[in-house]
């Protein structure tokens, strides 16, 4: 018997030691998991929280204190100085987050609207998701990144004790995770890390309890405690081993995970709950990675159809929650519906509005659609299960989602409330788009009303700077400009002569030759012009044009006798669309030229008073309209043309 009891004692201390290593590993497991949990948490809780402020202002909730609604240009914010890398990134639209020097209970949630601040105090409790008074299991505590001050711990920790876990000084005595907290690209703030642990009698309680009892055990049933002890060690370390390659995966980046559930027992569930956890971390992190991209389409594409696409290809991929994605927009908005299923590419399609309707503000499920889509160039609609989203965007409503699935929708599950997300960005993002296309139109009609306002000042000059503007686009089009610049010159073309409100129409008028006090008077409305314009912020980019479209290559120009290249490129363009529609207009001292003469003109005054390389650049242009003039050579393309114009 003793015999035997010395193998079996060795036995057991090495599997005691065997079990506490794999419960030791499944701990630290378990709380790496629960560590990166609670950082995601914390970063989805102040996106919400963002969000959530967001519609508070836009709702006219204005809790904004007056002592911080200060102007732009005013570096402070109640006792903190912003950086740069601060003004950087309200200036990006995102929101930032502070939280006082003094305190560690107020984070403030900043951002910038229009030329004002706008802030949001949050309690910690709001981000991190519990109290101070809330006891957890494990315990969590939450620190800033560097220095490791604590900001917050769970009930019963004590703040000495989690200072040293954090240090790492206590590695023998407790079981601890840490993982960072991403906040400086989505808040501009210093990352925080969340620190999670368990001491080693707890995750130990159970084994030492079964060891204490475990002599009697041996005398007792010497054989079937070998038996069965090595059975139950192989059983508890290979799910865990399994769970461990799958954390170590994870860790790795890996972000799709999948272990084996095998039998019926804590293991299989741990197991199963793991692969939840991949499975819902997929899609969350693939959800993320949509909203991100939904935001940058809003800000740089000029195309609704990009927000659309952006909106609908995760869905259908990294997020995976639809076989098939159809968006049909406003019918006010006048666009076609696209369709995107699995596997094949963006469709368009004609679906009036009026066929799947919203009916509240909420979404819905419905099969009527689907039999409807099906009709419309969408195959197979019929056979899915159809969720409408309505795109609301405050009071209006930009379009319906509807995403069909093979498997039947439930209310409240998690695929619901990701399509939520996608469709919430997507209608902010199409409003977005809508605004900018309103705001644009508005500019583009108060420059035209202005343009007119300025040419009534003369009978003489009626539409003569749309007529420019005209010339003056299809010019920089040929060129083959950036958007931008043509659209520099649009915007200067309407404006280059809003000088002339000060220039009396008695002179504007006169018949005869000016007398050289009345020319000075006329010279100087490119300086009036830029004089008015200048304290736009918005007109800076049109302000070289207004000034410097009657400066000459010779330098005899006006108002500051600029010369060659010193003269800005897109003035030298828009000076000769001027000089042209000049030509062919009626003066009170002179009758308007026929086109071909004024071509003739126009190609005379290169390199004198005008731009040679975009003199030949217009007469290309007009020869592609059929006006030439006479004795003019065949036009040379525009890319033989680039080295005249660069």
């Amino acid at each position: 018997m003793v015999s035997a009891l010395v193998p079996v004692t060795l036995l057991a201390v090495w599997a005691y030691r065997q079990v506490s290593d794999a419960l030791i590993q499944r701990a630290q497991g378990r709380l790496d998991v629960q560590a990166k949990e609670f950082a995601v948490g914390i970063v989805d809780r102040g996106m919400g929280l963002s969000e959530l402020a967001r519609m508070v202002h836009r709702a006219g909730r204005d809790t904004t204190p007056a002592s911080i609604r200060r102007a732009w240009s005013d570096t402070r914010w109640a006792g903190h100085v912003l950086t740069q890398a601060e003004e950087d990134h309200l200036q990006l639209g995102r929101p930032l987050l502070l939280w006082e020097p003094s305190s560690r209970d107020v984070f403030h949630l900043l951002e910038r609207v229009g030329g004002e601040f706008r802030s949001s105090e949050i309690a910690i409790e709001r981000l991190t998701g519990f109290g101070r008074d809330e006891e957890l299991d494990p315990a969590i505590c939450v620190s800033t990144t560097g220095t490791g001050r604590l900001l917050q711990c769970s009930a019963g920790v004590d703040v000495a004790r989690a200072e040293a876990i954090i240090r790492g000084e206590l590695d023998d005595e407790v079981v601890h995770s840490t993982r960072a907290v991403f906040l400086r690209y989505e808040f501009g703030a210093p990352d925080l890390q969340v620190t999670v642990f368990r001491s080693r009698e707890e995750v130990l309680g159970a084994l030492r309890a079964l060891g204490s009892l475990f002599g009697l055990v041996a005398l007792l049933s010497l054989l079937v405690v070998f038996a069965v002890g090595h059975t139950q060690i192989r059983r508890i370390t290979a799910p865990l081993d399994d769970l461990t390659e799958g954390t170590e995966r994870m860790r790795a980046g890996e972000v799709t995970v999948v272990v084996r559930e095998g039998g019926n027992d804590e293991f299989t569930d741990l197991a199963r709950s793991f692969n939840t956890m991949s499975g819902s971390l997929a899609r969350q992190l693939g959800t993320l990675s949509a909203l991100d991209a939904l935001d940058r389409v809003a800000l740089e594409s000029p195309r609704r159809e990009d927000a659309m696409r952006a909106a609908m290809s995760p869905l259908l991929r990294e997020v995976g929650i639809a076989d098939a994605v159809v968006i049909v927009p406003a019918a006010e908005d006048g666009e076609p519906s696209l369709v995107m299923r699995q596997g094949e590419s963006l469709r368009e399609v004609e679906i009036p509005a009026a066929m799947c309707p919203v009916r509240s503000g909420r979404s819905f499920t419905t099969a009527e659609c689907g039999t409807q889509l099906t009709g419309l160039g969408v195959p197979d609609a019929s056979s899915l299960h159809w969720l409408m989203v309505p795109l609301r965007s405050e009071a209006r409503v930009e379009g319906i989602l509807a995403i069909g699935s093979r498997v039947a929708w439930a209310s409240g599950e998690p695929r619901e409330r990701l399509a939520h997300q996608l469709g919430d960005r997507l209608a902010l993002a199409l409003a977005h788009r809508r605004l900018v296309d309103e705001l644009d139109a508005f500019s583009l009609g108060t420059l035209t009303a202005f343009a007119r306002a300025v040419d009534a000042n003369s009978a003489w000059t009626a539409g003569h700077s749309e007529r420019v503007t005209t010339t003056a686009v299809a010019l920089g089009q040929y060129l083959r400009l950036a958007p931008h610049e043509v659209d520099l010159l649009r915007r200067g073309g309407l404006l280059h002569d809003i000088g002339k409100i000060g220039v009396p129409a008695a002179v504007l008028d006169k018949p005869g030759r000016l007398a050289p006090e009345e020319m000075q008077l006329m010279q100087r409305h490119p300086s009036i012009g830029h004089d008015i314009l200048s304290p736009i912020p918005a007109m800076r980019g049109v302000l070289p044009i207004v000034r410097h479209h009657h400066e000459r290559m010779d330098g005899l120009g006006y108002p500051d006798g600029l010369a060659g290249e010193a003269i800005p490129y897109l003035a030298r363009v828009l000076a000769v669309a001027d000089v042209y529609d000049a030509l062919v207009s009626e003066r009170p001292y002179r009758a308007g030229l026929a086109p071909h003469e004024a071509l003739a003109t126009i190609r005379s005054m290169a390199g004198a008073h005008l731009d040679a390389g975009v003199v030949r650049a217009f007469l290309g242009c007009q020869a592609e309209r059929g006006l030439r003039a006479e004795g003019d050579p065949e036009a040379a393309p525009v890319h033989q043309l680039a080295g005249a114009i660069a």
